[in-house]
């Protein structure tokens, strides 16, 4: 293997590693931001639920 395929080969590596990278971040991005939703749909049916009860 010449020195130019193995650095064609580490730049591969190194792009791979790095799309993987952008997937994972992209995915928990994505996981907290649906956690925010979901705690805030509970914090506001609670918010309702508790004005509703009091009969506001």
């Amino acid at each position: 293997m010449t020195d130019f395929e193995r650095a064609v080969g580490a730049r591969a590596a190194r792009e791979v590693g790095k799309e993987q990278q952008d997937i994972f971040s992209l995915a928990v991005d994505q996981s907290i931001f649906v956690s925010f939703l979901r705690a805030t749909r509970a914090f506001l049916h609670g918010k309702f639920a508790d004005a509703a009860s009091m009969g506001g």
